[in-house]
């Protein structure tokens, strides 16, 4: 899978639409925009019982640059306009 996605994966002409709370909307919009770490949450019991080999991919994903170029946050009741 990862050897899929490093040969494949593009993000040049990629869409995403991401449905959240509206509390957490503008905040995402931001974080995007700026390229800023987006580090893995777990609850204690599963985060005690990761493989250090899932941590250490986790970090490497949370910094991963998106270089996003544009977001729009969108009402749902606008969404499929």
């Amino acid at each position: 899978m990862n050897r899929a996605i490093r040969k494949y994966w593009q993000v040049q002409n990629m869409y995403v639409t991401i449905v959240t709370d509206d509390s957490e909307a503008q905040p995402l919009a931001d974080v995007l925009k700026t390229n800023a770490p987006s580090p893995m949450s777990y609850a204690n019991v599963v985060k005690a019982g990761l493989p250090q080999e899932v941590v250490a991919e986790d970090a490497q994903v949370a910094t991963y640059k998106l270089n996003v170029t544009d977001v729009k946050v969108v009402d749902t009741k606008d969404t499929f306009r």
